[in-house]
């Protein structure tokens, strides 16, 4: 649990997928906003900037049907709004969507099964710095689009994250 680290400054929100797996209705939504607000509320009481990072696209998987991708681009939504009280967003989405399809992640990305970005698990811990960066650089951004990173740049962050001693934490919500 972040609450748990005495030196936690941020968090960065990614879940929900899990949650869409063939939705009969919309109904979902209701169901997750309510937990997001208190992941919210938790951390801003405890003095922690709380960034969301929007569900991930899922179309080529077997869990999307049209309710599951009306309920992410619900939520995805709900997120970027003023009313969500996120510090920010981590546009995640943005970086790993098909551009020809927004509903699909890049294949290269999931290697397959459309849920899973495996190999952008390598790359997202560094946009995530990088979003940071420029969230404690300029506090009136709100929305970071994080670009796709190569290995070297990988490097360079990495340097840059080590020397700056940033150190992220996921905060995974328990089943409800």
């Amino acid at each position: 649990d972040l609450l748990e680290h005495d030196s936690g400054a941020y968090c960065i929100v990614l879940f929900g997928v899990n949650d869409l797996n063939k939705l009969p209705n919309t109904n979902k939504f209701n169901e997750l906003k309510p937990e997001y607000e208190k992941m919210v509320k938790l951390a801003h009481d405890n003095g922690i900037k709380i960034y969301a990072a929007p569900i991930l696209p899922f179309g080529t998987s077997d869990y999307y049907n049209e309710n599951s991708e009306a309920v992410r681009t619900m939520i995805n939504n709900w997120m970027r709004s003023d009313e969500s009280g996120f510090d920010g967003i981590i546009d995640f989405e943005s970086a790993l969507a098909d551009p020809a399809n927004p509903k699909n992640l890049l294949y290269e990305y999931t290697l397959g099964d459309g849920l899973h970005p495996y190999e952008g698990y390598d790359v997202m811990p560094l946009m995530a710095m990088m979003a940071l960066k420029r969230f404690v650089e300029d506090p009136s951004c709100v929305h970071v689009r994080v670009p796709i990173i190569n290995k070297e740049i990988n490097a360079l962050w990495l340097s840059f994250a080590i020397t700056a001693g940033i150190c992220l934490l996921f905060w995974l919500m328990p089943d409800a």
